[in-house]
Order: C-alpha cells, then sequence, then structure tokens
C-alpha cells in the first residue's frame, strides 16, 4: 500500500500550502510590511519654508545656501541670480563671497516658491542688505532674468561689469546656464 503525501497531495490540488497561493496570498503583506518600514524609519524632508529667520549652516554654491529655520533645515535659492558653478572658472569665488556675506549668521527669507530640485527659492535679507543684489553688485554672479525680471538686478550687473568687479573682471565671462548646456553636449556619447 502507497504512503500518503499530503504536501504532493496539497500541491496538486493547489491547496493552501502551494508556492504560487503562498505568494499571491503573503505578497501584499509582505509590501505593506515593507513600506511600513521604510516609512518609519525614513527621515523625511522638512516642508519648504514660507517667510521666516534662519541661521546659514552652509554655502554650496554662489546662489545656493542651507538655513536652519524653526521648521528644519531648507535649501536656498536665490531668486533672479545666476552665479558660476562650483566646478566653473570664478565658481569658488562666487561661493566663498556668498559665505563670506551669510555663513554663520542670521537672515531673513522671503521665500517665492520651490525649483524643480526642491529647493526654496526667495530673497535672503542680512541686517536690512538684501544678499542676492549685493552678489549681483559685487560681481559674483549674473540677473538670471528666466528666473525673476527684477530692474535693480540689471542696473547692478551693468554697473559691476562697467567697473570690472568680480568675474567681470575677465573681458568675457561664460554664463552658468551656457557652462551647464556645453557640459550637457560634451557628457552626451
Amino acid at each position: 500500500m502507497e504512503s500518503f503525501d499530503l504536501q504532493r497531495h496539497e500541491r496538486q490540488a493547489g491547496g493552501f500550502n502551494h508556492p504560487a497561493r503562498v505568494w499571491r496570498v503573503g505578497r501584499p503583506a509582505l509590501l505593506a510590511s515593507v513600506l511600513a518600514q521604510l516609512l518609519l524609519t525614513t527621515p523625511l524632508p522638512a516642508a519648504p519654508t514660507r517667510d521666516g529667520t534662519g541661521r546659514v549652516v552652509a554655502v554650496t554654491d554662489g546662489d545656493t545656501l542651507v538655513v536652519d529655520t524653526a521648521t528644519g533645515r531648507h535649501r536656498v535659492r536665490l531668486l533672479g541670480v545666476d552665479a558660476p558653478e562650483t566646478g566653473q572658472r570664478f565658481g569658488p569665488a562666487a561661493r566663498d563671497a556668498l559665505a563670506g556675506l551669510v555663513l554663520g549668521r542670521s537672515v531673513t527669507l522671503r521665500v517665492v516658491g520651490t525649483d524643480r530640485y526642491g529647493r526654496n527659492v526667495g530673497l535672503v535679507e542680512r541686517d536690512g542688505t538684501e544678499v542676492n543684489l549685493a552678489m549681483v553688485q559685487d560681481g559674483w554672479a549674473w540677473h538670471d532674468e528666466r528666473l525673476a525680471r527684477r530692474g535693480e538686478l540689471r542696473e547692478a550687473e551693468a554697473a559691476a561689469r562697467q567697473a570690472g568687479r568680480g568675474l567681470w573682471a575677465d573681458r568675457s565671462p561664460v554664463p552658468p546656464w551656457v557652462w551647464r548646456r556645453e557640459r550637457r553636449g560634451r557628457e552626451r556619447p
């Protein structure tokens, strides 16, 4: 007489312990468990801030800084300003100029939105001085009309060019948007 094999019988009959059935039944629970674990262990980024004050804890380049506020740590992009990239000529000097203005200091933020990288975009003031304008006046950034059309930034850039301040010491500095486009073109096969 042949012995009865329960596991073989369940596999053939498509019973509860059939591997395909176990996977179909267990998959939603497994996915829910993994999702819950991720949500509980992954720190969520601070929500974009609006107006407020904070202390500048880092400067990443000539037009982006990191501010600690009451609502968390926020990356802030200067509105209407485009400074040379860190890997570009005058990039480190622009970053150092911005750091000299704000690093370790208290600033006031007037945020107008968020860019495609999740950074807050707005005006930054330190002791009543608009940092966006100061970077253009000192010749470390362009007024980027694609980001904001502001007459005072346009005039500040013209004056910095005329005086040869900052990056305008070079007769024909390469705007960062042109530099980025050229680099993207070289990176493509």
